[in-house]
């Protein structure tokens, strides 16, 4: 009886966000008079590189390649203050400006009160959740492929226009959260469809595919990276039946795109 898994590292995904803008309503400088719901305009220029991943994601032969996507939504917090707003790539291109009219905040060249810090895809807070993953790309685009870039500088306010000044190494890059996993699933080299995927490290389920959209065997897994090797366990259910797969000393890094190839051996 034997168990093979191939893993290959493929290619580090494009990635980057972040941008902040806010525009209209007239108010004095915040740098001395804050004013928390006043609308302030931010931009930033990010693009894709070989630092992540972000929304629009589409696999190429070995490659992942990802695009903005205008409909994105990349969340400011400025130190432990969530903004009211988000943030949107203006162009679906490699390279793009996040603009965004935000408020909710003090936004100042003040310390304490100057630094900011960009999330995608959604506001969260602790440790990213994944479980209820549904095997897909666009899934992991939406609502897995999480992503922080920061700390940005807040160097001024545009008294008239409420622009906000900031200082970034341009463009801006965004830190993968995760890798990106390819399972091909088997059993004794027969194609197996689940109706559930769990992988864990030890007894720990690190990411969980439940949702899974539609019978086959190729899911897509956006699971937490490690610099350090770890015993990874793969159970798959197909009806009443669990297969399981355990390997030892296998290394997933983040912002990085894998295949892994797992023949299953059957254990009711």
């Amino acid at each position: 009886m034997k168990n093979c898994i191939n893993i290959f590292a493929l290619s580090v995904l494009g990635a980057a966000l972040v941008a902040c803008s806010s525009n209209d309503d007239s108010v004095e400088q915040i740098t001395t008079q804050p004013q928390p719901n006043t609308t302030y305009t931010l931009n930033v220029n990010v693009s894709k590189s070989n630092s992540g991943i972000t929304r629009a994601l589409t696999e190429d032969g070995t490659t992942m390649n990802a695009t903005w996507a205008t409909t994105e939504n990349i969340y400011v917090k400025n130190g432990d203050v969530w903004c009211v707003n988000a943030l949107h790539p203006q162009t679906a291109e490699a390279s793009s400006t996040l603009k965004g009219f935000i408020k909710g905040t003090e936004f100042s060249a003040t310390a304490g009160h100057n630094t900011l810090n960009l999330y995608f895809p959604r506001q969260w807070d602790g440790e990213p959740d994944y479980t209820g993953q549904n095997g897909t790309l666009s899934d992991i685009a939406e609502k897995f492929d999480y992503a922080t870039a920061g700390p940005i500088t807040i160097t001024g306010v545009n008294e008239e226009t409420k622009v906000v000044n900031l200082s970034y190494g341009s463009p801006l890059k965004f830190d993968n959260l995760q890798a990106i996993v390819k399972f091909i699933l088997k059993n004794d080299g027969s194609e197996i469809n689940p109706s559930s995927l769990s992988i864990k490290v030890g007894d720990v389920e690190i990411a969980s595919l439940t949702n899974l959209a539609g019978n086959t065997n190729t899911l897509y897994a956006a699971i937490p990276g490690s610099n350090d090797s770890r015993n990874i366990t793969l159970i798959a259910t197909v009806g009443g039946t669990n297969y399981t797969f355990t390997k030892s000393s296998v290394t997933l890094k983040n912002g990085l795109y894998y295949i892994i190839e797992v023949d299953f051996k059957q254990q009711v």
